[in-house]
């Protein structure tokens, strides 16, 4: 009986496990000694710097190791085996879906003696053939985005152009990958796509899209698509979301659009009509920290919670007139151009538990 329900439970949660792409990185490489001879059983361990958390691992014969489902974030590496010196390499920064390749070599000595790496080489990709860009979160925060969508930076990937000219910048699957046809990108978010497949069409729809504060880094793949990956005909948007770690930590921001600062379009100054009322504030924050219950539960190194909060308000008026071609329209006799007025306040909040 105990038998039959544990197939029945991996096989309804096996759909839920074919469904997730990879975001996470991973590290391999070859521990060897002096003469370039391979050391078995060799102890490697990963250590997330900001959260204090390690996974290990042990090398083969041929003195090969590999370190997988690493978050990307900062860590460090150590190495050690019985006879010689420790190796220890500082912190250095994994990204979304990155594979790394750190090859090792040890020194005669004890295990009490250490070598210390500071600078290295730039970690190289050398075991997958994708072709991709990976947008960190320095040009997510500091790029100006007028519509606060981060997929309007994935123009910042090479071969990837916008099939419209939204003032706002991109905010949909709407562009090309190496001239494949627009609108059939899909986006992941922590690994879990966030689109769908409109129906006798074959576009895809952006279900959900997180807000800029709340997005570490995404990779955006343009080619040469491990198997994981499907439901897609041009590119991968691959996103992560921030998390908590050890220390507390916080933002807050404000994002104010006015029509005092606007100009007026060539249209409306021909007609001598003034800059439509315009003004949007766009204010949230974020906190994150280990989960802490005094007296209770310690979750330093182990649990951490990420709290963001955003909140759009916005009042605009446009008018769309005509262009003085019609000389009844200046006249006032013939009405064609529309005043619309909204108030848009919207809510996102979120809670992510690591």
């Amino acid at each position: 009986m105990a038998h039959k329900a544990l197939v029945f439970l991996t096989a309804a949660l096996m759909p839920a496990l074919l469904n997730a792409q990879s975001y996470t990185a991973s590290i391999r490489g070859v521990v060897s000694d002096a003469s370039q001879a391979p050391l078995p059983s060799a102890k490697v361990t990963v250590t997330d710097a900001d959260r204090n958390t390690s996974q290990t691992a042990t090398t083969d014969n041929a003195g090969r190791y590999i370190v997988t489902s690493l978050p990307p974030g900062h860590y460090t590496l150590a190495v050690e085996a019985s006879g010689f010196k420790k190796y220890e390499r500082s912190v250095f920064e994994l990204q979304v879906q990155q594979q790394a390749t750190i090859d090792v070599q040890l020194g005669l000595g004890t295990v009490a003696t250490s070598i210390d790496v500071n600078a290295a080489a730039p970690l190289l990709n050398t075991t997958s053939a994708t072709l991709g860009q990976v947008v960190d979160n320095k040009f997510i925060l500091s790029l100006p985005l007028a519509g606060r969508s981060p997929l309007a930076l994935v123009q910042l990937t090479p071969g990837v152009t916008p099939s419209n000219l939204n003032p706002g910048g991109q905010n949909n699957t709407n562009f090309t990958a190496n001239g494949t046809r627009n609108s059939t990108a899909d986006v992941l978010l922590d690994g879990i796509s966030v689109a769908n497949i409109e129906q006798n069409s074959g576009i895809t729809n952006l279900e959900y899209q997180p807000s800029v504060d709340a997005v570490q880094e995404f990779k955006v793949q343009t080619n040469y698509f491990s198997a994981e990956f499907g439901n897609t005909g041009g590119s991968v948007v691959n996103m992560i979301t921030k998390s908590g770690t050890n220390d507390l930590h916080g933002v807050g921001y404000e994002f104010h659009r006015n029509s005092a600062l606007n100009a007026n379009n060539w249209f409306s100054n021909r007609a001598g009509r003034a800059i439509p009322d315009f003004t949007r504030n766009v204010f949230g924050g974020a906190v994150g920290g280990p989960v802490r219950i005094p007296h209770l539960y310690n979750g330093t190194d182990k649990t951490f919670f990420l709290l963001r909060l955003r909140r759009n308000a916005a009042i605009e008026r446009s008018d769309q007139d005509n262009d003085g071609s019609d000389p009844e329209g200046e006249d006032g006799r013939f009405q064609r151009y529309a005043h619309s007025e909204r108030a848009t306040p919207h809510n996102l909040q979120s809670i992510r538990y690591v």
